[in-house]
């Protein structure tokens, strides 16, 4: 360890314990130099996330991930299934949402996605003149 890293580790005044092993003067550098996770931040990304011009299954998956940084805990399912209402492009499709009130993150999904499904092979069907339902 270099001049410059003994210095540091003296003002981070570790105990003496922790200054007589690896893994103490390991611990003491990993909480000095990490970046902290900032759920705040996280949250936020997660919460202005929409689908803009993603398809479903591209919108979903990223507020898995998104979610992943947020500490949702036990919420998650419930925070998920409340953003794909609220954010989901086909506006038809959340005011249907929100009248179930025994919708879960597993059934606005497979809803989501068949009526992507639907709404393309009318699309394929019809040519570029099927109406525009998302």
């Amino acid at each position: 360890m270099g001049e410059d890293m003994e210095d540091k580790l003296l003002h981070m005044d570790p105990a003496d314990a922790e200054r007589a092993t690896y893994n103490g003067v390991v611990a003491k550098f990993d909480g000095f130099f990490k970046v902290r996770k900032n759920t705040i931040h996280e949250r936020t990304r997660f919460n202005r996330h929409g689908q803009k011009g993603d398809l479903i299954e591209q919108f979903i998956t990223s507020l898995y991930g998104l979610a992943d940084l947020c500490e949702f805990d036990n919420l998650r399912d419930q925070m998920i299934r409340d953003h794909i209402v609220m954010e989901i492009r086909d506006k038809a499709l959340s005011e249907q949402f929100q009248t179930d009130p025994d919708l879960t993150t597993d059934k606005a999904k497979r809803f989501a996605r068949q009526r992507e499904a639907v709404h393309d092979q009318a699309v394929h069907m019809n040519g570029n003149g099927a109406e525009k339902i998302l």
